[in-house]
């Protein structure tokens, strides 16, 4: 292995055999037909152009910004992920007490009285869970909303300082 053989997956790239070359190559999205040492080369090429990339896009502090944006974006999918699970429980629940009242089975008093006291309790956990889920929604969303008006106040600080 020579000092500049890039790693890839944890190997050094002379290491790799045609197959995996050709898997790395199409992952990348890269031609991925020729020999052993055209692929390797095409490999290695992509590879060491993808760190220089990185080392001269490292400094610049805009990328702060995507990652913000991606912030929001992540608060929002999570939002809307806890809201569409609470509903998949209360659906399940719903089933769950409709097909332990159904009328197929023929359940005795003493059951009876077993499965309303398990109904007021899935409904008493289905509200808390609910009320937790909406406690952090509000969380969440008003913490989208502060981050958004300190963007803002620093947008506006550094329109000043110009």
């Amino acid at each position: 292995m020579s000092d500049d053989d890039p790693m890839v997956g944890g190997r050094p790239l002379s290491s790799l055999k045609v197959v995996e070359l050709k898997d790395e190559l199409k992952s990348r999205g890269l031609q991925y037909a020729g020999t052993k040492a055209v692929l390797a080369e095409r490999l290695r090429e992509f590879l060491l152009s993808e760190n220089d990339t990185e080392a001269e896009s490292a400094p610049k502090e805009e990328a702060d910004e995507p990652a913000a944006v991606a912030d929001d974006f992540v608060a929002a999918y999570r939002a809307k992920q806890q809201a569409a699970l609470q509903e998949q429980q209360t659906t399940a629940a719903k089933i769950r007490r409709e097909s332990e009242s159904s009328p197929t089975k023929s359940p005795s008093k003493k059951s009876d009285e077993g499965t309303d006291e398990e109904v007021k309790k899935d409904d008493e956990a289905e509200k808390k869970a609910a009320e937790e889920q909406q406690k952090k929604k509000e969380e969440e969303e008003r913490k989208a909303k502060e981050e958004s008006e300190r963007k803002k106040k620093e947008e506006m600080e550094a329109e000043k300082r110009k």
